[in-house]
């Protein structure tokens, strides 16, 4: 355990990593140099520990750049006891509330499990944090039919206005889907299934969030859900001892809050002594609105970086180079800084040799 190591894949070559006997892999941190895709589970899970029926848990994981840091989750039918919850921090530091509440301070890696916690909830975390649902099994308190299943709860910066998605297949008897909405849509009829609209006395309000909750019965086969202000669904299903959930959908946008920052070789190919000092610019602002900022974050403490500058011109920057070790040559367009209208080339030289008056 927290041993790093290293292995080598071709195209369409896995590797399999499997915890020693009663272990727990939660919090392992995977990077890569090129793009991965990343899964998760258990063979065999009691949920939680002190039931006896179990079954297999199974989950793509998020990459850490579309983790959220407000996210809500919604009992499943007929768990009156309500599901196990893991909640997992990116960042050193991460404080975790539920409802308001203070429940756990995280650090990059380290998880809080909380549950079977019943009823609706609202998880808001200082940093970056992903949250997955466990479902409880068929003998645990209160249940009716299904078993354990595990299913990642999806932040509502996240969400989209539509989704088509599908019921499991026959062997499962019983399927609904869980939507969660903001509650002006909810009450305004604009949340559809199959293009019908969603009573608004059936969703539920979410604590002191903007967002309602409503689960709907599901017939077999393919169904389609629609807002105009963006909604989560979940999807789940049960029979004897079976059952399946999984988000029906999710946006993957980088949400821009965890930045990893590797030094490069600067001129004559050397490491600049000073790499820890980084120029990054505002890319969640960039392109979008004038004038373009550019921050100076200082990295000379990776566990505490800081913001160390910042400088705003009329324009914006489509494209950043290094010129030197401190300068940056960004390439773009002048622009009316009222109506955004482009007016002209712009290149300029920014001198960031001192982070705090670049």
């Amino acid at each position: 355990a927290n041993v790093p190591f290293s292995v080598t894949l071709n195209r369409g070559e896995g590797f399999l990593g499997t915890a020693a006997a009663k272990g727990d892999l939660t919090g392992t941190l995977i990077t890569a140099d090129k793009p991965v895709s990343v899964a998760s589970g258990n063979q065999s899970a009691n949920v939680p520990n002190s039931t006896t029926a179990a079954d297999h848990l199974f989950q793509v994981a998020q990459p850490v750049s579309a983790w959220g840091k407000s996210l809500l989750v919604a009992n499943v039918p007929q768990r009156p006891g309500g599901s196990i919850y893991r909640i997992i921090a990116a960042t050193d530091g991460t404080t975790v509330n539920q409802d308001g509440t203070p429940i756990a301070t995280l650090n990059r890696g380290e998880f809080k499990e909380i549950g079977p916690l019943s009823g609706n909830h609202l998880i808001e975390c200082s940093g970056p944090c992903y949250v997955v649902q466990l479902v409880t099994g068929v003998d645990s308190s209160g249940a009716v039919s299904g078993d354990p299943a595990m299913g990642n709860v999806i932040p509502f910066d996240q969400y989209l206005n539509s989704y088509t998605f599908a019921t499991a297949g026959s062997v499962f008897n019983q399927n609904w889907v869980i939507i969660t909405a903001r509650t002006t849509d909810a009450q305004s009829g604009n949340v559809r299934l199959d293009n019908i609209p969603v009573p608004a006395g059936e969703f539920t309000p979410i604590g002191s969030s903007d967002y309602s909750v409503a689960t709907k019965t599901l017939s077999q086969g393919t169904h389609t859900t629609t807002s105009t202000a963006g909604h989560g669904i979940v999807v789940v299903g049960y029979n004897d001892y079976v059952s399946y959930l999984y988000p029906g959908g999710a946006d993957s946008k980088d949400l821009g809050l965890v930045r990893t920052v590797t030094p490069t070789a600067g001129p004559g190919g050397t490491i600049n002594p000073a790499a820890t000092q980084v120029v990054l610019t505002g890319s969640t602002i960039s392109f979008k609105v004038t004038p373009d900022p550019l921050y100076t974050i200082d990295f000379s403490d990776p566990e505490d970086p800081r913001g160390a500058g910042e400088l705003k011109i009329s324009g914006f920057s489509s494209y950043l180079h290094p010129a030197s070790e401190d300068r940056l040559l960004a390439i773009g367009k002048e622009a009316n800084e009222t109506t955004g209208r482009v007016t002209g080339f712009q290149i300029t030289l920014f001198d960031t040799s001192d982070l705090n008056n670049t």
